[in-house]
């Protein structure tokens, strides 16, 4: 399957992940991402961006 066909899926997984990520007080960091500028997984829209 195409990862496009996940869509669906993103606004829970985002709730999810956050909800495990402070319960084990632990932040998601992407290696070598472009400093400045929000990290791909907090953008609101990244398909157009």
């Amino acid at each position: 399957t195409n990862n496009q066909e996940f869509h669906r899926c993103r606004a829970p997984e985002r709730k999810f992940n956050a909800c495990v990520l402070s319960a084990l007080k632990l932040e998601k960091i992407i290696p070598d991402s472009p400093q400045g500028k929000p990290p791909i997984h907090l953008k609101e829209n990244p398909l157009y961006s």
